[in-house]
């Protein structure tokens, strides 16, 4: 049998690292908007799947257009992926 724990933490940013993290919320939440509408159009364009590379491939070649997505680590950008699917 096999125990679960469960861990509680509670954080207590700054105001300026508060800023920072809901600023960076915002950026994965135009992210994943993003990665979305290119999943839906690419499926009504070819009637396949838009896999979780493409959208990896994607993200760099759009952090060269959008230099704010280099303002959050890449794990936060590279999870939004996994939300998606």
């Amino acid at each position: 049998m096999s125990t679960v724990l469960n861990y509680l933490f509670e954080i207590f940013p700054t105001e300026e690292q508060s800023n920072t993290l809901h600023r960076w919320v915002d950026i994965c939440r135009l992210q994943y908007n993003s990665a979305l509408l290119d999943k839906e159009r690419y499926y009504g364009r070819t009637g396949k799947g838009y896999t979780k590379a493409q959208l990896q491939k994607q993200l760099t070649l759009d952090k060269k257009n959008h230099p704010i997505l280099k303002e959050v680590p890449s794990q936060p950008l590279q999870e939004v992926f996994f939300r998606i699917e």
